[in-house]
């Protein structure tokens, strides 16, 4: 299977999550480069430097939010478009309108298995972000945003 995803930017401060997150996406692609950041203050940087295909970004952290996070990306005309993902433990449906209304292109509920964490991923990078508005418009129904759900 061919990724256009070339380099994901995962921002989250539990380690744990960075290491399962870590082995999940080399059992889907051996070519994906993976860069963590761990807190929002140093992430613009790492965008700049990295220039990532595709981002992955916690909710709940330490400092700043991943709304605050992405309100700050969406903020800079470079990055107005940039694919983000919200990957949270939450399925409260308040957040996941939150995160579409803050810019998330998809909302993924942190799988409860490795094996559903890895088909989430590989569904998710097949997925054609060079337009991501076109994939959060997909999971708009009867006036709400759904989170992504793997199969």
């Amino acid at each position: 299977m061919r990724f256009g995803i070339r380099k994901i930017v995962f921002v989250d401060d539990d380690p744990d999550d960075c290491f399962i997150f870590r082995k999940a996406l080399a059992d889907v692609s051996s070519t994906v480069q993976l860069h963590f950041v761990s807190d929002c203050d140093v992430l613009i940087q790492t965008l700049d430097a990295i220039e990532p295909d595709l981002v992955f970004m916690d909710i709940n952290m330490p400092k700043k939010s991943g709304f605050e996070c992405i309100s700050e990306i969406r903020g800079l005309s470079r990055y107005e478009a940039l694919p983000v993902v919200m990957y949270s433990c939450a399925e409260q449906n308040v957040q996941i309108q939150k995160a579409y209304g803050f810019g998330a292109h998809l909302y993924l509920q942190k799988p409860s298995s490795y094996g559903a964490l890895v088909s989430s991923i590989r569904t998710i990078l097949a997925m054609d972000w060079d337009a991501p508005q076109l994939i959060a418009d997909s999971y708009f129904t009867n006036g709400e945003f759904l989170p992504f759900k793997a199969v």
